[in-house]
């Protein structure tokens, strides 16, 4: 991880840049975004809204 310049090493351990938060930030903000799509592309599969499920289970 040093090598990469994402954390730094201190006597008291280790610690982001500001490039680790940065791609720490663009890797929850892809959690964040993806779980909205999986559940619309989940109910774009029922024609019919009235029978789409009350409970959608994303993993």
């Amino acid at each position: 991880m040093e090598l990469s310049k994402l954390v730094k090493r201190f006597e008291d351990g280790y610690k982001l840049t500001k490039d680790g938060i940065i791609e720490v930030y663009k890797m929850l903000m892809n959690y964040v975004i993806e779980v909205p799509i999986k559940v619309t592309g989940m109910l774009m599969e029922f024609k019919d809204f009235s029978k789409s499920p009350y409970e959608l289970i994303v993993r």
